[in-house]
């Protein structure tokens, strides 16, 4: 990784109504899960990571690690080319993220008791 660390296991797979299930089916719950997406916009590719790097808590906790290492500009330019390459509007800027809603409940899709 970044800081010369091994990875650890892969994360839980969240967004998988499957592992959701085996994972709370056997205290009594039913899950449901919903797609949905989310579009980040600005009026130019520049300006979005701009606003990211410099507001974002994700970056500006990135960065309070990486600058002291040397590896801040290798790693912004990266993720600056991947948003740009990403980029879904020709004239301003979008990126569309996917995500999933989960919900875990015991009784029926309203959530009462059984």
């Amino acid at each position: 990784m970044a800081l010369g660390e091994e990875t650890g296991p892969p994360p839980f797979a969240w967004h998988d109504e499957k592992a959701l299930e085996d994972l709370f089916g056997p205290f009594g719950f039913t899950v449901i899960t919903e797609e949905s997406t989310l579009s980040f916009r600005a009026r130019s590719s520049s300006e979005y990571i701009d606003q990211e790097f410099l507001l974002h808590p994700m970056w500006v906790e990135a960065r309070s690690i990486l600058e002291p290492t040397g590896k801040w500009d290798q790693t912004a330019a990266l993720a600056a080319r991947i948003l740009e390459d990403g980029n879904e509007d020709q004239d301003a800027f979008c990126i569309t993220s996917p995500f999933v809603i989960a919900s875990a409940f015991r009784g029926d899709r309203r959530g009462a008791p059984a």
